[in-house]
């Protein structure tokens, strides 16, 4: 969930460059360990494949977290 909301703050607040540094609060951010790998500093430029794969990922985690079992 993190990688979203630090993805949907750069589309935002930084003119579509990723970016997670002081604009996402210092949010903990590991391009090795992303969806979509990328780094602070790299053009938001999203392939189907990447915003599926992101997508995905993201409401895996909702679910997860927040849907009772």
């Amino acid at each position: 969930m993190n990688e979203f909301r630090i993805t949907c703050t750069s589309l935002l607040q930084t003119n579509g460059v990723m970016c997670t540094g002081k604009t996402n609060n210092k949010t903990k951010h590991s391009p090795e360990k992303s969806v979509v790998k990328l780094k602070s500093g790299d053009e938001l430029k999203l392939t189907e494949s990447a915003f599926v794969a992101l997508f995905k990922a993201f409401f895996a985690e909702m679910e997860t977290k927040f849907v009772a079992k």
